[in-house]
């Protein structure tokens, strides 16, 4: 990371370069992510998730997830819901629209609605005909059930569940 952040520091201020808008703040983003500061990543990943819509929309979803992932290890329940709710779930799979909006109602106080919902995602490793084949060369949509994110997420979903055992288990895999 202490690489990273040196040449990513050479690129610039941010909006400097027009060729690829939003990839040094979704670079500088993903490195807070792993290893900084959470606040950093949250609004890094947002800004590049603004700027990278329009022109790379698979990046733009990961910065989303990201952001909202910094939201939750901050324990910043409103960064979460905003992060979240930029995510259009329609494009995606029943697991993933039903983790979005589980997650969504239970941080909102809408507990037994949200529970309902997560319940939903809680096996991602069925097959599913829409996602892509697995020995494909490209990496799978962060949200294919085919991602090791997929499996995070109903590993979290378990936990919100208080399932234990089901989220050991889906660790586990």
């Amino acid at each position: 990371p202490v690489r990273a952040r040196a040449l990513l520091a050479r690129t610039g201020a941010p909006g400097e370069h027009t060729t690829a808008p939003g990839l040094a703040p979704y670079v500088h983003g993903l490195l807070a992510l792993r290893s900084g500061p959470a606040a950093d990543a949250h609004e890094a990943l947002l800004a590049a998730a603004a700027l990278l819509g329009p022109h790379d929309p698979r990046r733009a979803l990961d910065a989303l997830l990201g952001a909202a992932e910094a939201a939750w290890e901050m324990g910043d329940a409103p960064g979460y819901l905003t992060a979240m709710g930029r995510v259009d779930p329609t494009p995606y799979d029943r697991a993933f629209a039903s983790y979005r909006a589980g997650m969504r109602a239970v941080l909102a106080g809408r507990t037994e609605a949200g529970h309902a919902l997560l319940r939903q995602c809680l096996d991602p490793a069925d097959p599913d005909p829409a996602d892509p084949d697995p020995a494909d060369p490209d990496p799978p949509d962060p949200v294919s059930r085919n991602a090791p994110a997929a499996l995070l997420r109903a590993g979290v979903a378990a936990l919100v569940l208080g399932e234990v055992a089901v989220a050991c288990r889906t660790g586990a895999r």
